[in-house]
């Protein structure tokens, strides 16, 4: 039957068997009459099925071989240049930060501050530390910052309502002057005044418990509130860098350290170093409780950024323990600075530790309810057919159509929400720091869950029961799952097909924006959307490999299980994947704009999953060969299969996967002697109309080594790139920001940075609401 339950056959026609083992009958009629159900037990035709899947798994192996070979050539090329889209961007200084900045992580209440880090990395690195700060908890200016939002934005709502009111009278009072009252309905009746707009202010999200204002009142009240947020964010900026301030001035664990050592205290002690595994040694706390207390009054939070001369030196402390203690200064590759989640940086990775595993505890025991769901989906075509039985209903055929394809309908409405779920839950409650680490959760989730679907509808029931019945009857079990995989192929072929109709041509045509624009143009009208509101929705959507990639794997397991015993369903999947890369290809160059660039982080999970799903469908299928009663083929395809996917994973693990997770010491040596050679030798130039520093090899150059110097030179241009970059679409990483508290008057002092956190510079803050339009 279709919802995976089996019966007698008696027409020997419709049913095939033999043996003593394995099926003792099953449908091959109609649909069954072109899958392995087909052929009977221990037929020679079997042999054929056997060398297709042999020659299937290793032409998927060879695939994924091939794959590797060139994700590490890419993958390499970004550790060593960044993306290639912002190489044509950004200018020099700004790859150069990139490309030689750390992250460290887990930075001892002794160490947090900026010149206690740099002090450190130069003493492990000599000569070769070019900068280093501490991440400043920021958050109350944050939530002040987010606050003066808010009320800009409510303001420029409520007068772009108010405007649009005014414009539609005065259009309906010329339409009457000039005699043409009556195409608008007014039958030469003058227009009567519109009333008063009343807006609820000051309410919860939903807007409940506000009070109603008319406009006037309204806009008078928010801007009270933005200029009472303006002076609370002055204030706490103020402190922020009188704390930074003291913060740098209080003696640090070093210092002591140097001055104990000048004065004979530690006469056993010669260097630095020795004091530093001496600090170390006492779980990373210095002996002086007072610097510790004042330290962590000041500063609260562990993490920071390291930037080094060179790329080699920046590999040394990729790749080595520094401290040896409790992952104290654990230093990785910077993410792209577009990557990073501000607002989680401060984070302590034990929090973010301890917050992902309860997370993750929690959705595991959902993956048990979500199988009830699930299943309670699949029994709408039994209800459907039932339904109809009970009615009489003649037209079987589209009682047919509604039972195979509304469970199919409702199986993906679901599977579009729970992407959304997975994404909260990794910003908000896990607060991951970077949006490439939130899409591979999303992806990792997205694809167990789907997992779970596919389990579900081939047992038929929860998984719960299942796991009950492996514990009292194994074999049942497995028998009870390789049926169901052959009488479910035909969901599972309807799930193909639908994704291609709709999944892929949905994604194609962007519905929701069109419905959203026909609303703005035929309801709310775009007069009465302030500006802002109008550029976020000309800003393009992101490719969210969580979600896109997922439905992508679903696939690739459909057709790995199906490819020999359903060849129709194989079909299927290399039609989806066929109209999927053109779809997605198009959708990639004119639709989609990746604001970020992970690096391939989410491929190493890719290649984990697809090489699972190896593993199980290969076991799948020697089963069913087993229950065919053809137990030396399914033995020697087992055994010699499975030793092959596991030399072909191993040899993947060691030849790339390890290698390619950092770029080689060796090759970041030889980038540096080339771009040595090519500052000795090369020229700079100057691009316009965006003004910014670019590098082009055999391009004439003027002053080098003075353009890394972050002078004021370069904030003068850059302040042009600026301008031009927000109107020419540029997708680069910018210019960064100059350090917390600097004098913007003094051009020769500032210093930009990629990685400093955006709400702690006073030029890139909203102070007051934008004009209704901006060529008004």
């Amino acid at each position: 039957n279709y919802d995976g339950s089996f019966e007698q056959v008696d027409d020997p026609e419709q049913s095939v068997g033999g043996g003593g083992t394995g099926f003792s009958t099953y449908t091959t009629t109609g649909y069954f009459s072109i899958t392995i159900n087909k052929l009977e037990n221990r037929n020679n035709k079997l042999v054929v099925v056997w060398f297709y899947a042999i020659a299937y798994y290793l032409v998927v192996l060879r695939r994924l071989w091939v794959e590797w070979v060139i994700f590490c050539e890419l993958r390499e090329d970004f550790l060593a240049n960044g993306d290639p889209s912002a190489i044509k961007e950004d200018d020099a200084e700004s790859l150069k930060q990139f490309r030689n900045t750390c992250i460290v992580e887990n930075i001892p209440a002794s160490h947090r501050r900026d010149k206690d880090i740099f002090i450190f990395y130069n003493t492990l690195f000599p000569n070769q530390v070019r900068r280093a700060e501490i991440i400043v908890n920021s958050s109350r200016l944050s939530a002040l910052i987010q606050d003066r939002q808010n009320y800009i934005e409510h303001y420029e709502s409520v007068y772009a309502k108010q405007i649009h009111q005014e414009r539609e009278y005065e259009r309906m009072t010329q339409l009457f002057n000039e005699g043409a009252a009556n195409r608008v309905g007014c039958k030469h009746r003058k227009p009567v005044e519109p009333t008063e707009l009343r807006f609820n202010v000051g309410g919860g999200t939903c807007g409940s418990g506000g009070q109603k204002m008319s406009a006037d009142a309204a806009l008078a009240h928010y801007m009270a509130e933005i200029r009472r947020t303006n002076a609370l964010v002055d204030d706490e900026y103020d402190t922020l860098v009188k704390r930074k301030k003291e913060n740098e001035r209080t003696p640090s664990a070093l210092e002591i350290a140097k001055s104990e050592i000048s004065e004979g205290k530690h006469k056993d002690q010669e260097s630095v170093i020795r004091q530093l595994e001496c600090i170390f040694a006492n779980d990373g706390e210095s002996d002086d409780d007072d610097t510790n207390d004042a330290l962590e009054a000041i500063v609260d939070c562990s993490n920071g950024f390291v930037e080094f001369k060179t790329r080699a030196a920046k590999q040394c402390a990729l790749q080595v323990e520094l401290s040896g203690q409790a992952s104290y200064f654990s230093t990785k590759q910077a993410p792209d600075p577009r990557d990073l989640i501000w607002r989680n940086m401060t984070a302590n990775r034990k929090t973010i530790s301890r917050s992902h595993f309860v997370v993750q505890i929690i959705l595991f025991i959902g993956i048990l309810f979500w199988s009830a769901l699930v299943g309670l989906i699949g029994s709408v075509e039994s209800a459907v057919n039932e339904w109809a039985e009970q009615n009489d209903v003649q037209v079987k055929f589209l009682t047919g159509f509604i039972a195979g394809y509304l469970p199919v309908l409702l199986l993906m409405i679901l599977m579009a929400i729970i992407p959304s779920i997975f994404t909260l839950l990794a910003m908000q409650v896990i607060r991951f720091r970077t949006r490439s680490e939130a899409d591979k959760f999303v992806l990792k989730w997205n694809l167990l869950y789907r997992i779970a679907n596919f389990m579900v509808i081939l047992i038929s029931g929860t998984l719960y029961k299942t796991l009950l019945d492996v514990r009292d009857n194994p074999e049942m079990v497995v028998e009870s799952i390789v049926e169901g995989i052959l009488s479910q192929s035909q969901f599972f072929f309807n799930l193909t097909i639908s994704t291609i109709g709709t999944g892929t041509s949905f994604n194609l045509s962007q519905l929701w924006a069109v419905l959203y624009w026909l609303v703005v143009k035929g309801v709310v009208t775009e007069e009465a959307m302030s500006e802002r509101k109008l550029e976020r929705q000309r800003v393009p959507a992101d490719y969210i490999f969580g979600r896109f990639c997922a439905e992508h794997i679903y696939i690739l397991m459909i057709s790995m299980v199906y490819s020999a015993i359903v060849p129709i369903v194989m079909g299927a999947c290399s039609v989806y994947f066929f109209v999927a890369s053109k779809i997605y290809t198009y959708q990639c160059l004119y639709v989609f704009s990746q604001k970020y660039e992970g690096g391939g982080k989410v491929f190493y999970s890719i290649n984990r999953v697809v090489f699972v799903v190896i593993y199980a469908s290969i076991v799948i299928f020697a089963t069913v060969m087993l229950l065919k009663e053809m137990f030396v083929l399914a033995g020697i395809f087992l055994f010699g299969m499975v030793t092959i996917t596991y030399m072909v994973d191993t040899e993947i693990k060691r030849r790339f996967s390890k290698t390619s997770r950092k770029l080689p010491l060796t090759r970041a040596r030889i980038i540096d002697e080339e771009y040595e050679n090519l500052v000795e030798n090369e020229e700079q130039i100057v691009v316009e109309p965006s003004t910014r520093y670019i590098i082009e090899p055999g391009s004439p150059r003027l002053d080098m080594p003075s353009s890394f110097a972050g002078t004021g030179r370069r904030k003068l241009l850059t302040k042009q790139a600026t301008a031009a970059r927000q109107y020419n679409g540029s997708v680069g990483m910018g210019i960064g920001l100059p350090g917390l508290g600097g004098d913007e008057e003094d051009v020769e002092k500032l210093d930009h940075y990629l990685y400093r956190q955006p709400d702690l510079h006073e030029q890139t803050w909203e102070l007051e609401p934008r004009p209704y339009r901006l060529n008004e």
